[in-house]
């Protein structure tokens, strides 16, 4: 946190994480942004926006040399001052109380900024953050003069689009901070800045015969340019079950955000490997925002209970392969790499 200060001085910055630990504002960095919420506010259970946010680093605390005592009870649980309900911590989930004073300020701060001199510098993101990695990018492809410094131990993940604004460092954080604050190298390495690869554009008469291909797969979508370069934005909705699809090409991951009801997404990769993702707002069912998935990888989608309900909606990139096809996988192809997802790619695969 020291070495953050030192990096910053005296200009303006604004600190956007996820974290929930609320070790920035600990150090002194006020302008603050925390997505997730922190671990020293608590929600009424009950009336949890009725009731307001409560304020309890004291409390946790005597909860802590409790706990370590052995003498902690159910007395000790926090309530609350409206109605005596127990509280619960506010951080993401369906009880969330997002800090609207920390959303307006740093709206304020990207708008005074966006067209200055920028750094976004990105501290130990993984691929799969959606809500943080994939904005920032965003800021730093549209605003003239933004630059990116992302330190990743083995993950930088540069997409061509800011390549030649980026600089990436695979080392631990403090020891990159070394190299940032004194000019010297202590053996990071390191990647770029470098020329982006030049893509083929496609015709409106292209993009338009994709679009009615796509619409063959997935009959309620839509697609808009969006701010993201060399990507369709597509909003699914009324999701149920998808065909798995597959997108080839070169640079870039395909990414989801969820909005609405959780969902599972089904990975299937080149490599042989299935994993899936609960999609959702709510921690405490291991739920994330969204997710990344490696080039060539194999998506399924579908609501995560299955109850009936139709209005999740999954906001998806769908990057550019190399001639702007899009590609979905044969049925039998998928069983043979993963027999054991049988009843999955049953499921989810077009009556041929």
């Amino acid at each position: 946190m020291q070495d953050i200060k030192k990096i910053i001085g005296n200009k303006s910055y604004f600190v956007w994480t996820s974290n929930i630990d609320h070790h920035f504002a600990l150090a002194g960095l006020t302008n603050l942004f925390e997505i997730a919420g922190n671990w020293f506010k608590g929600v009424c259970s009950n009336h949890p926006a009725e009731h307001g946010v409560h304020y309890l680093a004291s409390k946790l605390h005597e909860i802590y040399e409790k706990d370590q005592a052995g003498t902690l009870t159910e007395t000790d649980i926090p309530k609350c001052d409206g109605c005596g309900a127990p509280l619960a911590l506010n951080m993401a989930g369906e009880d969330f109380q997002i800090n609207q004073k920390q959303v307006q300020a740093f709206q304020d701060f990207i708008q005074k900024y966006e067209d200055k001199k920028l750094v976004v510098l990105e501290l130990g993101i993984g691929p799969r953050n959606q809500m943080i990695k994939v904005p920032s990018m965003q800021l730093v492809a549209t605003a003239p003069h933004a630059h990116y410094i992302t330190i990743n131990k083995g993950e930088l993940l540069i997409p061509s689009q800011i390549a030649e604004k980026s600089i990436g460092y695979s080392f631990l954080i403090n020891a990159a901070f070394k190299e940032l604050l004194t000019g010297k190298s202590y053996g990071a390495e390191t990647q770029g800045p470098a020329a982006p690869e030049a893509k083929p554009q496609l015709t409106p008469e292209q993009k338009a015969k994709q679009d009615k291909i796509m619409q063959q797969f997935y009959p309620n979508y839509m697609v808009d340019s969006g701010i993201r370069p060399g990507r369709h934005p597509m909003y699914l909705k009324s999701i149920r079950t998808i065909l798995p699809y597959c997108i080839r090409y070169n640079m870039g991951n395909l990414g989801c955000i969820l909005l609405g009801d959780a969902a599972i997404v089904h990975c299937f990769t080149q490599n042989g490997q299935y994993y899936k993702v609960r999609l959702g707002l709510d921690k405490n069912k291991n739920e994330v925002h969204g997710l990344y998935a490696d080039p060539g990888t194999f998506i399924a989608i579908e609501t995560a209970e299955n109850n009936g309900v139709e209005f999740s909606q999954i906001s998806t990139e769908l990057p550019d392969s190399n001639d702007g096809a899009i590609y979905v996988p044969r049925k039998d192809k998928l069983l043979q790499l993963f027999p054991a997802q049988r009843d999955i790619i049953e499921r989810f695969s077009v009556k041929e």
